[in-house]
């Protein structure tokens, strides 16, 4: 398995309050907006099926004339004949107007042509049925809309003919009773012929007030026109959607003997079905003796009463079921060894032909090979000296009019844009070949590229939760124009990777992402050359329930990966969306530094700790994104590279005293934190000022009983730990003891990830979320934030609050023991004579640099007082004692300078906010 592309999924600006106003995911919003739903009322029309939106049937042109004509072939006593078709829709549709009307009374007669000697349509044979059977009215159901020629036969033999079809009509109508299309007139529904079949049903019933079972007029049929309508894969939106959903519970509430004996011997579960599993169950079954040969057993099944004939005609059915599959295994096999040896010879499509194949399912295994090929495919059942074939395309690349340009090569040919028939002298497959090819490739320069899959919406994995699935699956029935959600999640780390199941066909996952793991199962799927485990990837997947062993859980069953991309920033920044919702009442720290930014080029950002500036470092970098333009120079960095990253003359992120203030010229200003006192007040200084007094902070001992009662008041929770390692088990221990709510980590390693966690919260569905000191939530829209620590300063604090209109509540954890300081001094003249220990005998000290900013901060003290030299050696840092002869005073250096203030700014912090209560 390659890569294989698909678009960026949309993500549309309404979906946020379409969200709240159903009480919906945003993703379920989503996917709501790609199906066209961009109201609440549509959206409820879709999720909610009623009756009382079906169309009334006398909106179909030309469906009173004929409902007319068989009210008066009723009451005159004339026989009808019902002229179908042999596939699943055509014999839905004839048994929909038998059944109909045997209700009223009327015995009427059936005929259904033949695949291999008749083929589709109205037939000239049916019509001499007619005759035989002294028929003077015949109906044909999802056929006859181009049978110009044999409605002129009919008229000539005294025939009356009522044609009702779904399929696009030719340039001129065949001369007829009345003719019921949907096409004939624009905006109504593209119904299948057996939805068209259904309206004539319900005009009579209504006509004749025959009782209409919960409130469906023709009800009784409802099944059968939803069994139709996913067979003939029409668009499952609108009305077809609504056929579906009802015929579903139709289906389950009063069951059909033939299709009850067909779910059985399918294996289907009792109960309601899906449409997948009518799909894939009971419709191949049907279809499989019109493939073969007379499909009348399965237009009986339909129709029979009796269970015990069911069950006979269900076998029956089995039997010819699995003889297409062998004979379409057969056919495949050859067609894939011939597929082989002409992309090999640089084939840009495939027509592939031989003697021996059967017509009735060559479609099929066309559809399969255009699905691995990606490319247009022809395949040709050869019979004597002619051939019969059956095409499929892709999107983008019409079908039609691929056979209209080699038309000079055709006996005939049919169909649309991306499935046709056609039929061939034997002697002209070679030439049709050379011309099918040439043309294609035509096409295939000119289309853009296709993507292979197409997302629906991204997603979190904090997001993959029951609730979410619930909502998926409300989205059913899934078909054609609406089909089951695809979802992508960004930037995952594969962990482990190993292929499953017979010879290894499957691949199976396990993933990590914001903290979580997560297990994925690709069925017919290999790990792509180019990714191995350790790398991220990019994932689109189907979010489905999974039995094993009993045991229900959640499953990622992938469509495809690849490595992980980067998007356009502009598309995903959450900036745009906080610049839209917030106030300018906002004044937390993050609202006053954006603002500042907003307004005028700012060169330094001076803040009182090292703490802060990491936290705005990478507060500001979310915010920004790949904009940022601020350098952190915290006190840990050395004299050469605190050097190296002044060259670089970006906007500086630092603290004071560490680093004495310059007054910049210009327009360009500076932003100061309040804690900082020494720089006098200028002009192009922008003083940070607090939020938070510390009279307003409150203390607690205990979080869960504190995250419990903000929960229960509905309130949206960030809680702080002190780092990831803490924030990672706080969220493990918090999903087993807050039960019912979502607990999500940020541990968001993507710019789109912010953006859709502050969607889930502002939807209402991300109450709780844990986050780390360093890493400042400002995108999540908290009402309340939690310290699960003693912060170090009243800046930790003012920088850990989100950009919201309203500040929020503010809790601390107090401290176990009364908070004492460290003696920096003793810490220092410990560690230098370790370091003298090391490096005895002249030789270098090689330490890690990974080591933790404390350490290296005493680095950079004894650096600047000219105690050691630092090197950077790779990853390591090696260490050379300088001789000194003089003693050393510490308050030479401006980092120790700087240690020692942020010291005295905690201690008072904590006096104000625990020592004075």
């Amino acid at each position: 398995m390659s890569s294989i592309g698909w678009t960026e999924p949309p993500l549309n600006a309404e979906r946020l309050a379409l969200a709240r106003e159903l009480h919906i995911s945003p993703v379920t919003a989503q996917i709501l907006l790609n199906r066209g739903i961009d109201t609440a009322a549509k959206a409820r029309a879709f999720l909610y099926p009623d009756p009382v939106n079906l169309i009334s049937p006398e909106e179909l042109p030309g469906l009173t004339a004929a409902g007319e004509r068989v009210i008066q072939a009723i009451q005159k006593g004339e026989k009808i004949l019902i002229h179908g078709d042999y596939d699943v829709d055509g014999l839905a549709a004839t048994a929909i107007i038998l059944e109909t009307l045997a209700r009223l009374g009327v015995e009427a007669e059936a005929y259904i042509p033949e695949r291999l000697s008749e083929g589709y349509g109205l037939k000239e044979k049916g019509l001499k049925r007619a005759l035989e059977l002294n028929c003077s009215l015949v109906l044909t159901v999802d056929c006859g809309i181009t049978s110009v020629k044999e409605a002129g036969i009919a008229r000539e033999q005294g025939l009356d003919l009522i044609i009702t079809d779904h399929h696009r009509p030719g340039t001129s109508l065949p001369e007829a009773v009345a003719v019921v299309n949907p096409w004939l007139t624009p905006g109504l529904p593209p119904l299948c012929g057996a939805g068209v079949a259904f309206k004539l049903a319900q005009f009579l019933s209504k006509r004749f007030h025959l009782p209409a079972p919960d409130g469906v007029a023709a009800g009784w049929v409802l099944d059968l026109a939803a069994l139709a309508t996913i067979a003939d894969a029409v668009p499952l939106v609108g009305e077809n959607r609504l056929l579906v959903q009802l015929g579903l519970k139709a289906m389950a509430r009063y069951p059909r003997p033939g299709l009850q004996a067909l779910g059985e011997v399918a294996g289907l579960p009792a109960g309601e079905w899906t449409a997948r599993e009518v799909a894939f169950g009971i419709v191949p079954r049907l279809n499989a003796c019109g493939r073969l040969g007379s499909a009348f057993p399965a237009l009986e099944i339909l129709l029979t009463p009796s269970p015990q004939r069911a069950w006979e005609l269900a076998r029956h059915l089995q039997q010819e079921n699995q003889s297409r599959r062998y004979m379409e295994e057969s056919i495949a096999a050859e067609a894939e060894t011939m597929a082989v040896a002409a992309m090999a010879e640089g084939a840009k499509g495939l027509v592939l032909a031989a003697e021996g194949w059967h017509p009735g399912v060559i479609g099929i295994i066309a559809s399969r090979l255009v699905e691995k090929y990606r490319c247009p495919v022809v395949l040709i059942a050869v019979m004597g000296d002619r051939g019969r074939g059956s095409g499929r395309s892709l999107p983008g690349i019409n079908l039609n009019e691929i056979f209209a340009g080699c038309s000079s090569h055709l006996l005939g040919f049919g169909g649309h844009a991306l499935a046709g028939g056609l039929e061939i002298e034997r002697r002209q497959i070679p030439a049709f070949r050379e011309a099918f090819d040439r043309i294609v490739a035509s096409l295939m320069a000119e289309a853009p590229p296709m993507p292979e899959i197409m997302p629906d919406a991204a997603v979190l994995f904090s997001q993959l939760d029951w609730e979410l699935l619930r909502e998926l699956e409300s989205l059913a029935p899934f078909g054609e124009g609406n089909p089951p959600p695809l979802l992508v999640y960004n930037n995952a780390r594969i962990k482990t990777a190993r292929q499953v199941g017979n010879g290894g066909a499957h691949l199976k996952l396990t993933l990590s992402g914001e903290g979580r793991q997560m297990e994925a199962i690709g069925f017919n799927l290999q790990l792509p050359p180019e990714v191995s485990p350790g790398d991220r990837v990019d994932l689109a997947f189907y979010l489905e329930r999974d039995n094993y062993l009993g045991k229900e859980g959640l499953r990622l069953s992938l469509a495809a990966l690849r490595p992980s991309q980067p998007v356009p920033l502009a598309t995903w920044s959450y900036k745009e969306q906080v610049a839209a919702t917030a106030t300018a009442t906002c004044s937390t720290w993050p609202r006053q530094l954006t603002d500042a930014l907003a307004a005028a080029p700012v060169a330094r950002i001076i803040l009182a700790t090292s703490s802060a500036v990491r936290q705005c470092y990478n507060g500001l970098k979310r915010w920004e994104g790949t904009e940022n333009n601020f350098l952190p120079i915290p006190p840990w960095i050395g004299g050469k590279s605190l050097n190296r990253l002044l060259n670089e003359r970006r906007s500086l992120i630092t603290c004071h005293p560490f680093w004495s203030f310059e007054a910049v010229r210009g327009r360009e200003a500076s932003v100061v934190s309040f804690l900082v006192q020494e720089i006098e007040e200028k002009r192009s200084l922008i003083k940070l000022q607090p939020r938070c007094a510390p009279e307003q902070l409150m203390l607690f001992r205990e979080p869960l009983p504190l995250l419990m009662g903000l929960l229960a008041e509905g309130q949206k929770v960030l809680l702080y730990e002190r780092d990831g390692v803490q924030m990672v088990e706080a969220a493990k221990r918090l999903r087993g003891e807050v039960k019912d709510v979502s607990v999500a980590v940020d541990a968001f390693s993507d710019p789109r990830h912010l953006l859709l966690a502050r969607e889930e919260a502002l939807s209402g569905r991300m109450p709780l979320l844990i986050a780390r000191r360093e890493v400042p939530a400002w995108f999540y829209p908290a009402d309340a934030v939690v310290f699960n620590y003693f912060p170090d300063s009243p800046e930790e604090v003012e920088l850990a609050l989100p950009l919201v209109e309203k500040t929020p509540r503010v809790y601390i954890r107090t401290l176990e023991e009364d908070w004492r300081p460290t003696d920096w001094r003793r810490e220092l003249i410990f560690f230098y004579r370790q370091l003298k220990i090391g490096t005895g005998n002249g030789s270098r000290l090689y330490i890690m640099n990974n080591k933790g900013y404390h350490l290296r901060w005493y680095l950079a003290i004894f650096e600047e007082l000219g105690l050691i030299q630092v090197e950077n050696r790779g990853t390591d840092l090696a260490i050379k004692l300088i001789p000194v002869t003089g003693r050393t005073n510490l308050m030479d250096s401006r980092r120790y300078r700087q240690l020692l203030a942020e010291t005295e700014i905690s201690r008072q912090f904590y006096r104000q906010i625990a020592g004075g209560r």
